[in-house]
Order: C-alpha cells, then sequence, then structure tokens
C-alpha cells in the first residue's frame, strides 16, 4: 500500500493506512493503481506538496478541506509548496469537470496538474477528495483489472 511501500503495483485501498475509512471508496485487496505511487519518508509519512495557480480563494478553502480528509484517514501530508514534485491545481471557470494527469506520483522534479472547475461551493468537496484520489495513484473501480 501506499504507506508500507513505495512501489507500484500494491493494493490501491491500502488497509494499513486506513484511506478507505469513511470515504465511500470501495477496498478491494487487488492492484489497481493506475499510476505509481508517491514515496513514503523515512518517518513512516507520505508528504504532498500543492500549489494554486489562478484558483479562487474559495475553491482553495474546498480543496485544503479535501486534502485534510485524506489526512485524517491516513498517512498523507499535504503542504502548500512550489517544491518539486508537486500537484499544480488549477481552475478553468466553467469548465463543469475536474481532471489530474497523471493520474499516481509523476516523478521526482515533475507535477501532478489538477483543475478543480468542477466545484463551485462547499457542498463540492467530494469531488476534490476524488481527483486527490487519482493524485494519489488510484484509479476508477471499473479500470481495475479484476472487472470485466
Amino acid at each position: 500500500g501506499i504507506c508500507s511501500m513505495a512501489t507500484f503495483g500494491e493494493d490501491c485501498c491500502p488497509y494499513t493506512c486506513g484511506l478507505c475509512s469513511g470515504l465511500h471508496i470501495d477496498c478491494n485487496k487487488m492492484p489497481c493503481s493506475a499510476g505509481r505511487q508517491w514515496p513514503k519518508a523515512t518517518d513512516g509519512q507520505v508528504y504532498i506538496n500543492y500549489e494554486f495557480q489562478g484558483v479562487p480563494a474559495n475553491i482553495v478553502k474546498i480543496f485544503k478541506y479535501a486534502a485534510k480528509q485524506w489526512e485524517s484517514k491516513s498517512c498523507i501530508r499535504f503542504t502548500q509548496s512550489w517544491t518539486m514534485p508537486r500537484i499544480l491545481v488549477s481552475y478553468t471557470a466553467g469548465a463543469g469537470a475536474c481532471t489530474c494527469l497523471p493520474v499516481g506520483f509523476p516523478g521526482m522534479g515533475k507535477e501532478t496538474t489538477m483543475d478543480v472547475g468542477c466545484s463551485n461551493n462547499m457542498n463540492d468537496w467530494g469531488l476534490i477528495t476524488h481527483e486527490l484520489g487519482h493524485a494519489l495513484g488510484m484509479n476508477h473501480i471499473h479500470k481495475r483489472p479484476d472487472v470485466s
């Protein structure tokens, strides 16, 4: 899992971190990760930098709330910083959709880009929580290798 190993192909819903607990994610001990996992620090935490580019203050607040949901149930810690690797969060007004590319760890010195244009108010925090799951390396359940 993301908190027990920093290699691709481990469980996408690691029970050791409790990533699934309370987040309505269907946990199945199958390698369903679409992307590489973010590296684990020697203290057992996974530190992920993020920064905003053109994101309205109300959407920044929603993003930070969604990040706290992950932090409260896992060993993942988000830090606002321009330092790479990072998640670069943008906002395309009126897009009606959110995106996150690549899924998972982008590699050292690189960034994951996330557009949170699907969010309009605090009720949309679940949408950003979902996109953060992609940034962590999780794919949609129908993309799992055991789903036909």
